[in-house]
């Protein structure tokens, strides 16, 4: 008895698939198209290179990231603004008037002497004062 309920099973679904494959493989078929031929334009080499050099502009950048740019002299008693400090043991730096600088570095007759944890050294004609972030 089993067996013949799975013969029968079988058989239904073998008559599913083929039913099935035959919706599948009856396309519609298209209708052809006539096709247009476009008028060929012949070109010549100075206008092809014309018309490359209206195509392609120059682009501008603006600033390069990776070249140093010296920046300009602090007057004598000019205000320094402590922005930030980017703390590393081996490497501080300090952002001061929206530039970074390190250790050595002078920002005109300024010249950083030491950058510590919250705040900077800096010596001006041979007088020292610390500037604190806080």
């Amino acid at each position: 008895m089993e067996i013949a309920i799975t013969v029968v099973l079988a058989i239904v679904f073998l008559i599913f698939l083929t039913s099935t494959f035959k919706k599948i493989s009856k396309k519609p078929k298209a209708a052809p198209v006539a096709v247009k031929e476009t008028p060929k334009k012949v070109f010549k080499a100075k206008e092809i290179e014309k018309r490359a050099e209206e195509e392609v502009k120059p682009l501008v950048w603006g600033r390069d990231p990776f070249v140093l740019v010296e920046t300009g002299a602090v007057e004598r008693g000019a205000p320094i603004a402590l922005g930030g400090i980017i703390w590393d043991r081996k490497q501080p730096k300090a952002m001061i008037n929206d530039e970074v600088y390190k250790i050595g570095d002078k920002i005109g007759n300024i010249e950083i002497i030491d950058i510590r944890k919250n705040s900077i050294i800096i010596k001006e004609d041979d007088k020292t004062r610390e500037i604190s972030l806080y």
